[in-house]
């Protein structure tokens, strides 16, 4: 089987191009620069997928076109204070240019679209992964980005299947994400607008590749999942671990009421704090999962939950370690 990684240079596209290889799959990558470290796991090429034909020359995408059966798709990175024009032009444009590459492919048999939980905007209703709820709010242009861009796919014609990943929690050098960016401002002791009840949606990179990579195997078009940890821990437990292991004092304001009131007029430069202010926006954000499409697949042995929550506990000490550098 051939598989075409779109971004498979990123974190998470290069894992994927690993975990293709050792499937055993035909694995080619498309990367807008050239990525060493994935030449081993299949064929590289450089190009863009703003571009017609994925910005290859002319034999080199219709021999690519020619033999793939599927297409994985992780374009854009993330970024919650991303403008219209950079969202449209590191998200949308990328995603339209492959799915016009795609239709070009006869032996094409699904597209793979990883979006993210974020796709969902600002709702307050049990979730389904294959239903999207009218009326929905979105925070920001890369919530609007997402869910811009799994409309397209699914009006494209083509068999899409969408993988609604969480917090992927890694412990790689870049810059911390979501949670991990508040870790400065409870150092500091203040308390955090968040309500505590609420889940914090995650998963370890093995465990998002391995149900994304279901999908490439077994996906025919029209389903959705999520790529979530089916336990994930709370708010009050990710706060109770960091007091206990870091002797943090974190502190939480407990009444959702408040908790969303601060967390909508507060700052991060009035505390100087170096964090987007967007960030402040999911302390309070609440996703009930209905997880029965993940509780399904994980029945049936393909794909194994994650055993416990040490992904988080190791993600955390590197932060906390990264963090003690930067502070005095």
């Amino acid at each position: 089987m051939s598989v075409l990684i779109i971004g498979a240079g990123g974190q998470l596209g290069s894992a994927l191009a690993e975990s293709a290889a050792k499937q055993d799959l035909e694995v080619d990558g498309l990367v807008r620069r050239p990525a060493p470290r994935i030449e081993s796991f299949g064929k590289v090429h450089v190009g863009d997928a703003r571009r017609a034909g994925l910005g290859l020359a002319e034999d080199e995408a219709a021999e690519l076109a020619g033999k793939v059966e599927s297409i994985v798709v992780t374009v854009g990175s993330f970024d919650l204070s991303i403008s219209l024009a950079r969202a449209q032009a590191e998200h949308v444009v990328p995603l339209r240019g492959v799915l016009d590459f795609a239709k070009g492919c006869g032996k094409l048999r699904n597209v793979v679209l990883v979006s993210s939980l974020l796709a969902l905007g600002d709702v307050d209703q049990r979730l389904r992964s294959d239903f999207m709820p009218p009326g929905m709010r979105h925070r920001n242009f890369y919530e609007w980005a997402k869910l811009h861009g799994e409309k397209l796919a699914q009006a494209s014609g083509l068999p899409v299947d969408i993988v609604r990943a969480g917090h992927i929690v890694g412990t790689g050098d870049a810059p911390p994400q979501a949670l991990f960016e508040l870790l400065r401002m409870l150092a500091a002791g203040w308390p955090l607008p968040v309500v505590g009840s609420n889940r914090y949606w995650a998963c370890p990179p093995d465990f998002a590749t391995d149900v994304i990579m279901d999908k490439v195997r077994h996906g025919t078009g029209g389903s959705s999942i999520w790529a979530v940890d089916p336990a994930s821990p709370t708010y009050a437990e990710i706060f109770d671990l960091i007091n206990a292991r870091f002797g943090v004092r974190t502190k939480r304001v407990r009444s959702a009421k408040l908790a969303r009131a601060l967390g909508a007029v507060v700052k991060p430069s009035w505390l100087d704090l170096p964090m987007s202010r967007e960030v402040f926006d999911y302390c309070t954000a609440r996703w009930d999962l209905e997880l029965r499409c993940l509780t399904a697949l994980l029945d049936t042995g393909r794909v194994t939950a994650p055993s416990d929550r040490g992904y988080l506990v190791r993600a955390l000490d590197h932060e906390f370690a990264r963090l003690r550098e930067l502070l005095p």
